[in-house]
């Protein structure tokens, strides 16, 4: 299918009436330490990374073809090296439908620190293990059907490892309040079922939000798990000077403990990010995670700004009682 898709977008991209493209070329460096006891089970890691992704976008007519293309050199493992399309899809727009064929990339959930619900994709650890917008692009078919009201129903078949996965997603958007959206999907495939669901509901200027997602095993003595997220999220403008804030709030829960997995099975996350406003984009993030089982806490610090409006700098310290790790990345987008 990679060929045939690979060959309908450079076939509409020669002939596009539209081209837009878009990519980056950075570098990452990062240094990870860790504390005893895991000292002695661990090496510390010191390494950079080199990072280029180029994206087109072609329309013609109610056609439209997407390759993304993203390429990694890693100097601690070479084993992570890779240079492939990430994204590489075809979509046709009919009148109150459109069906994407190809590898592609969804963004699902509502919550600020991770999105339990966003089950479509696979994490681009190799990439970066803790940012939850890097992905691996997954391929399959996606029918989404538009109501008058604006509501949505997407359906998706997808492979993944020679897995063939089918999903059924219905969202909407509510005049209530001051706004509410919804969204339910159901995932099955010869191993799992998922149900799962996120929303976010608007009062004056607070964000509420929750997640929630139930995974049963079809080929396992355990019956089931589930993950949910709860958060809240309020913007505080022109605090001092031209800066904003942003305050986040969220609570995960789980008894995915079964699992062998500790991660959000029972911890609260707070976040500050301290818009300045100013020529360079300079954003400050403050963020905390506290384990309430095992009385852990993890602590971020991080610093972004933007150099000439095409150079991006981020600076990043992680610490807890296991590891720290320092981040410095560099790059050029345009």
């Amino acid at each position: 299918m990679k060929i045939v898709v690979f060959t309908m977008v450079f076939f509409l991209s020669s002939f596009a009436i539209d081209i837009s493209y878009k990519g980056e070329i950075s570098v990452k460096h990062e240094e990870q330490n860790f504390k005893a006891p895991i000292s002695a089970i661990y090496d510390d890691i010191d390494k950079e990374q080199f990072i280029a992704m180029f994206e087109s976008k072609a329309l013609f007519g109610d056609y439209v073809a997407v390759a993304n293309i993203i390429g990694l050199e890693d100097t601690e493992d070479k084993n992570k090296d890779y240079f492939k399309p990430n994204e590489l899809y075809i979509q046709k727009e009919f009148e109150n439908f459109n069906i994407k064929v190809g590898r592609d990339i969804k963004y699902w959930g509502a919550l600020e620190l991770t999105n339990i619900t966003d089950i479509y994709n696979d994490k681009n650890v190799d990439l970066d293990k803790y940012d939850k917008e890097k992905k691996l692009g997954t391929n399959g078919l996606t029918v989404n059907y538009f109501f008058d009201n604006e509501d949505e129903i997407v359906t998706i078949i997808s492979s993944k490892n020679d897995n063939i996965s089918k999903y059924i997603k219905y969202s909407s958007s509510l005049d209530l309040l001051d706004g509410i959206d919804v969204a339910f999907a159901i995932k099955k495939d010869e191993k799992i079922e998922n149900y799962l669901t996120y929303n976010t509901i608007i009062i004056d200027d607070n964000i509420f939000k929750l997640e929630y997602i139930n995974t049963k095993l079809l080929k396992d003595s355990l019956d089931s798990f589930y993950e949910f997220g709860l958060g809240y999220e309020k913007s505080f403008y022109r605090v001092y000077g031209k800066s904003d804030i942003d305050l986040f709030l969220e609570y995960y829960k789980s008894d995915k403990i079964a699992q062998n997995s500790l991660i959000f099975q029972n911890d609260i996350f707070f976040g500050l990010k301290f818009d300045l406003n100013d020529v360079g984009s300079s954003e400050i993030i403050i963020a905390g995670i506290k384990d309430i089982d095992e009385d852990e806490f993890t602590y971020q610090v991080e610093f972004n700004r933007r150099f000439f409006d095409t150079i991006k700098t981020k600076l990043s310290y992680i610490r807890n009682d296991y590891f720290d790790i320092v981040t410095i990345q560099a790059g050029y987008y345009f």
